[in-house]
């Protein structure tokens, strides 16, 4: 299951998003083999420390090829950076996408 720090949409098709809880999205990355896109330093510890699993950091462009689910993490407040930032500075959404 890939996991994205956006909610673009960079394909093609159709895509439906669901906000869940910091919990479900926690047991989505336990129960999952994670394909990290997340490409700040600083989200990627905050997801370390939230879901005590590893979290590669990986700033290479992400594509869906295929129908596929994945998670995403978006800062509450869009691009204002704080000093420090916690995991409740998140929404966090599990999306379907269906190719044309």
């Amino acid at each position: 299951m890939k996991l994205v720090n956006f909610t673009i949409m960079p394909n093609e098709g159709t895509y439906r998003l669901k906000e869940i809880t910091k919990e479900e999205f926690v047991e989505f990355v336990k129960k999952n083999k994670i394909e990290s896109y997340i490409s700040f330093k600083s989200t990627k510890d905050i997801l370390e420390d939230l879901t005590k699993k590893e979290i590669e950091l990986n700033k290479t462009r992400c594509y869906f090829n295929k129908d596929e689910n994945y998670l995403a993490v978006v800062l509450r407040d869009g691009n204002k950076f704080r000093k420090t930032l916690t995991a409740d500075d998140f929404k966090y959404y599990y999306c379907e996408y269906q190719t044309l």
